[in-house]
């Protein structure tokens, strides 16, 4: 069977330049951090660490070599378990220093004949949590095989990078990141719109910011974006050195002789910047060229699949699972770039769905509208109202852009109802945003109500009756009047805390509130009148709407 890899290979000339070896039990080190344990082997901890690989298709007879350490999921075998046999069995063998196996997602739990036989060979098993990505665990360990090393292993590293295989842009600027001293590596547009970062984001002089689309910092910006291009274009330069403050290399994506993104690779470490080759840097821009192409042109097809996904899911009336509808709106318009290459509204989109897909129970997600955004969640069991709502606060933190309010409908089974749910979600937005200004999320669980004012504040006879109870205050032409009012109830009829809230004096408000009761003719304390005052007020505020 052919193998599918991911790969990444650290040569053993690293390590040979090592005072100290790095040994099984340093890895077990990082793993614990990580909430990682040992489960077998304990008495081959001190076996060496030559190699390591992230494999998701270890055939061992093929690959394996003395101090190899082995990455992976067992993603292929998850239903073989005689296969994992096989598999350590080959790794013993050929001497390999271990294996790290992620737990609780193909692979639920390690069979007894596994830890036995490893066990009787002091082969050391580390497991790992599923949600562990990989390069939490690999960015230390590069850090230990580089330590005491120099220039030149990196080099080594980065000249087979353009060899390995990458599940994402992201990824692959990872791996740059843990091996060029665990700094940002980014990519941007010509314009500067950030299009992809490696996963910890560090600010810098540039850039203070790793949020999608968003510009650099850097005061002058614009005018270095096009010095940079004018001279990678005129002086046929493969790439430019910015020392000082920026300390960093610059990097061209072309396509068809033409720029259309700019690799950053800042550099704490002077020493390592100035010792990268040429094939270094070929392998690098080689490399994420191909990636990005690549990942964009999938992402394109991906956009297309999912508007027929669409159409085919709003078409199967059979299907009646719950389903909600999330309206996000930006309070300022991200601005997009314009490129012949970047498809800024797909790649928008793919963080979104990403996002998304963390809610719990979510089925299926679709966005169906672009300029004001909605997306169709489809759950794979209902949820209560209060648990979307705190979903969707959980991700908040992470949303791809910034500054935007959310709009949750109420639950729905059936598509015929999709249009009165984007309608029910729109109106109830622009209330919440008029009324609870300084919240991000509305829900139809917290402002469904107003659709119901709405319906009765096009009703003649429902304005006339809120005129005729509210008028009074109104002919008084003391707009201070009604404005008590209205804290005074939203306070619930605290006059303490509405006094402060209207930075007034106590006794003034007692004499306001009474004037209110005598032109009202009104009384504050009786709940039957605190709800008609209610009704009116919002029926007004509707109608002003």
């Amino acid at each position: 069977m052919k193998r599918l890899l991911f790969r990444f290979c650290i040569m053993v000339e690293t390590v040979m330049k090592r005072r100290i070896a790095v040994k099984v039990w340093d890895v077990l080190e990082i793993a614990q951090a990580l909430d990682g344990s040992l489960s077998a082997g304990n008495h081959g901890l001190e076996q060496e660490v030559r190699f390591i690989e992230v494999m998701e298709v270890p055939e061992v007879e093929e690959w394996a070599t003395e101090g190899l350490l082995v990455i992976t999921n067992f993603y292929s075998v998850k239903d073989n378990p005689e296969r994992w046999l096989d598999i350590i069995s080959g790794l013993i063998e050929k001497k390999a220093a271990g294996i790290v196996i992620k737990v609780g997602r193909f692979v639920e739990k390690l069979p007894n004949e596994l830890i036995e036989l490893a066990d009787r060979h002091d082969f050391p098993i580390i497991t790992i949590p599923k949600w562990v990505a990989y390069i939490d665990l690999l960015t230390p360990l590069y850090g230990l095989l580089r330590q005491e090393g120099d220039a030149s292993a990196d080099n080594n590293a980065l000249h087979s990078f353009k060899d390995m295989i990458f599940n994402s842009v992201e990824e692959a600027l990872e791996y740059l990141s843990a091996t060029l001293n665990g700094g940002s590596v980014y990519i941007e547009d010509v314009q500067g719109l950030l299009l992809y970062s490696s996963g910890r984001f560090y600010r810098d002089p540039w850039r203070k910011t790793g949020m999608v689309f968003s510009p650099p910092t850097h005061s002058e910006y614009q005018d270095n974006l096009r010095r940079w291009k004018d001279r990678i274009l005129r002086d046929d330069h493969f790439y430019i050195y910015l020392p000082g403050k920026l300390s960093r290399l610059i990097i061209p994506l072309y396509t068809r002789q033409e720029i259309f993104a700019f690799i950053h690779l800042p550099f704490h470490n002077q020493t390592l910047m100035n010792s990268l080759s040429k094939k270094s840097i070929e392998a690098i821009q080689h490399k994420l060229y191909e990636t990005v192409m690549s990942e964009l042109v999938e992402m394109q097809k991906h956009c297309m699949s999912r508007v027929d996904e669409f159409k085919r899911a709003i078409s199967n009336h059979s299907n009646l699972k719950a389903k909600v509808i999330l309206y996000f709106k930006e309070n300022q318009k991200l601005p997009l770039g314009s490129s012949r290459v970047v498809d800024y509204d797909c790649m928008l989109q793919k963080k979104w769905l990403d996002l998304l897909d963390q809610i719990p129970n979510v089925e299926q997600s679709f966005i169906f509208e672009k300029e004001d955004m909605y997306v169709l969640l489809i759950l794979s069991e209902l949820r209560s109202m209060e648990e979307i709502v705190e979903d969707v606060s959980n991700i908040a933190d992470h949303f791809p852009v910034p500054d935007i309010y959310v709009g949750i409908s109420p639950v729905f089974y059936h598509f015929n109802e999709l249009d009165a749910k984007v309608k029910a979600v729109t109106n109830m937005m622009d209330f919440g945003r008029e009324y609870y200004p300084d919240n991000k999320i509305y829900s139809y669980y917290q402002l469904g109500i107003y659709e119901f004012f709405i319906k009765l504040s096009q009703d003649s006879s429902a304005r006339e009756y809120a005129q005729q109870i509210l008028g009074p205050l109104e002919s008084e032409g003391d707009p201070e009047l009604l404005e008590t009012l209205i804290m005074y109830l939203q306070e619930n009829g605290n006059a303490s805390r509405a006094a402060e809230k209207l930075y007034i004096h106590r006794r003034t408000m007692t004499n306001r509130l009474l004037k209110i009761k005598s032109l009202l003719n009104m009384d504050l304390d009786n709940s039957n009148h605190i709800f008609i005052l209610q009704f009116c007020l919002k029926i007004k505020r509707v109608n002003e709407q």
